[in-house]
């Protein structure tokens, strides 16, 4: 990619901003618009190298230690394998540069660690999931923070929209989704909480594939089936959490809070429900436009939809450790009182825990 003389110009005063401290975080600029010049814009930063041989680009210094390897798997189709340890808190400043295309999406899995019990990330100031799944439309430019001591593993396949209209759009596993209103939504990101025992399966295909000793070029069909399988089981993922079209009607701040709720409900269920003041609260709308916008997404009240997960994964549970007394088990799920639960129990499923244990 031809770098013009006002580009040129940009990069070096962006250069100035990195590392500069401010609100507790170190800045990092990342001009995003490709993943050319995402490569190109760190590679002009203090301490950071990119090996174009090998392709990767990376950096140790007294505040990150990073390697991405890259691969161009086609036209408009690119995959990164990131592995960072952040020694500082870190804030990347997502921007864009106008007289460059910019119609790249983004779609990652993340997988965060760390040994004390801090956060690890923040997006938009919310924290989210050790493990998520990342959607971004371009221009998107969500804050991006990452806490010190957080090690993160991190699978990214960029993709533009002559890839997504010729090639996506035109598998089955796509088609038969409802990820379609999203693209035709306003909405410029998406994220989804995951297990890590399904990201680290896709991680390890690509690790392989990074470390081949052959040219990387002579896999090619290797990593078009990993970018389609990468791909298909994030929209697995979508699917199965059953997003609502209605999700992307919100604005911004509305559905940040909506999915913000529906996690901190998700992260509770093994104890009593938070309540609806409680939960509003936390999330940062009154109580009736809660209630209101949940029940238009997920077709039910605040409460029932609690309820009704908890009840199914009382039951995994109980299926799970043949011998399980119901008492016990209704305790792993905040409930004092064992008929209170028993009958819950029954509500969601038809029977009693006691009958199910005895099957």
């Amino acid at each position: 990619m031809k770098i013009s003389a006002d580009l040129t110009k940009w990069f070096s005063s962006i250069r100035n901003l990195a590392f500069k401290n401010k609100d507790g975080f170190y800045q990092i600029p990342l001009v995003s618009n490709s993943p050319e010049l995402i490569i190109k814009s760190l590679a002009r930063m203090p301490y950071v190298y990119n090996d174009i041989q090998r392709e990767v680009f990376g950096t140790n210094n007294r505040f990150v230690d990073a390697e991405v390897p890259y691969q161009k798997i086609e036209d408009g189709l690119w995959i990164f394998h990131s592995k960072t340890y952040y020694k500082k808190n870190i804030n990347f400043i997502i921007s864009k540069e106008d007289e460059v295309s910019n119609d790249f999406y983004k779609v990652y899995l993340d997988l965060n660690s760390n040994k004390s019990s801090h956060k690890n990330v923040l997006l938009n100031g919310v924290p989210y999931s050790n493990s998520c799944w990342v959607l971004q439309k371009p221009f998107d430019t969500t804050s991006y923070c990452k806490f010190k001591g957080c090690k993160t593993t991190s699978l990214v396949l960029h993709f533009n929209e002559k890839w997504l209209n010729n090639v996506l759009k035109n598998q089955l596993f796509y088609k038969k989704s409802e990820l379609v209103h999203f693209f035709k939504s306003k909405a410029k990101i998406l994220i989804i909480s995951e297990e890590s025992s399904i990201t680290e399966k896709l991680k390890t295909r690509s690790k392989e594939l990074f470390e081949k000793k052959s040219n990387r070029l002579d896999h090619i069909d290797d990593w078009k089936n990993l970018a389609l399988d990468f791909l298909c089981t994030f929209i697995d993922k979508f699917n199965e959490e059953n997003i609502n079209a209605k999700m992307y009607e919100f604005n911004h701040p509305d559905r940040v809070a909506l999915a913000k709720a529906e996690k901190i409900l998700m992260d509770g269920l093994h104890q009593e429900f938070v309540g609806i003041d409680n939960l509003a609260n936390q999330v940062g709308l009154s109580p009736t436009k809660l209630k209101s916008n949940f029940k238009m997404v997920y077709g039910t009240s605040v409460f029932q939809y609690f309820r009704s997960t908890q009840m199914k994964q009382a039951k995994v549970v109980l299926e799970k450790n043949e011998g399980l007394k119901i008492q016990k088990l209704a305790l792993m799920f905040g409930y004092k009182n064992m008929t209170k639960f028993a009958n819950a129990f029954k509500k969601e499923h038809g029977v009693f825990p006691s009958e199910v244990s005895m099957v």
